[in-house]
């Protein structure tokens, strides 16, 4: 028969060992718990290591808590919504005094690093029109100025079932935006396709191309929001939402760039 013979510091160091061990699997359980805590308060549904290495849940919340645009151009409001008014438009039933037709822009130029960037509007009442869509350097006089040669000057016939934000990419289209150029772009509501010169409701804002002085291949749309990219930053937020419709944090921070963008029509939409 063998015998153990353990001395006092073999008792001790087989004790703090298995005292390691358990604290180890505690620690690995708490710190699991806190970031599920965590990520659900900033309005994340669920963590787990892959999510965290890739970035998303991060990213997510961090922008929630931190986004914030700072406008680079300093300039007299360029932005024009289009109201509707009582009897303007008697072929089209939904537009009346409460029909709103709004560019998603800043007041001011808002900046983009893309040369064919998705430009995002709002409709405050399902409708379907002819609607103008329409792009030209900045200094053009408007939209019936042929001179110019605007860049875009393209009709659709749009049917929309459901009000709120809606995009359109000027990719889909042989149009690209020159450095530090200056343009305006609007929409334009069709109330009669017989006389579309006078009986239309018009919304107008500008953007401008501008190449970035950071990485841009992050997709971190607080980022872009506070270096001024107002486009990139709108349309990074938007693309996440329609692949996480779910998820409370990706609509907060589009409703806080919507807020500091003085978009406040458009927040009961989000």
């Amino acid at each position: 028969m063998q015998y153990f013979n353990w001395t006092s510091l073999d008792l001790l160091s087989k004790f703090i060992y298995g005292f390691l061990i358990l604290f180890t699997s505690w620690n690995t359980q708490v710190q699991s718990a806190n970031m599920t805590t965590y990520y659900s308060v900033k309005g994340i549904s669920s963590w787990n290591k892959e999510t965290e290495n890739g970035g998303f849940c991060k990213q997510a919340a961090f922008s929630n808590a931190n986004i914030t645009y700072q406008s680079r151009v300093k300039s007299v409001p360029t932005r024009h919504p289009g109201i509707g008014k009582p009897g303007f438009c008697q072929s089209l039933p939904a537009v009346k005094e409460d029909f709103i037709l709004q560019v998603l822009t800043p007041p001011q130029t808002g900046l983009t690093f893309s040369v064919q960037p998705t430009l995002y509007w709002f409709v405050s009442k399902p409708i379907t029109a002819d609607f103008i869509f329409y792009l030209a350097k900045a200094e053009s006089k408007s939209i019936d100025d042929h001179k110019h040669n605007p860049l875009l000057n393209k009709t659709l016939f749009l049917s929309i079932s459901k009000p709120g934000i809606q995009s359109f990419s000027l990719s889909q289209y042989p149009v690209s935006l020159e450095k530090n150029i200056e343009y305006k772009w609007s929409i334009t509501l069709v109330c009669d396709s017989q006389n579309a010169s006078t009986s239309r409701i018009f919304t107008e804002g500008r953007i401008k191309y501008v190449k970035p002085a950071f990485d841009t291949g992050q997709r971190d749309f607080a980022l872009y929001a506070q270096h001024g990219f107002w486009y990139d930053a709108l349309d990074t937020v938007s693309e996440l939402i329609r692949s996480h419709s779910t998820n409370k944090g990706l609509r907060q921070a589009r409703a806080l760039l919507l807020q500091q963008g003085e978009l406040l029509e458009v927040l009961a939409y989000n």
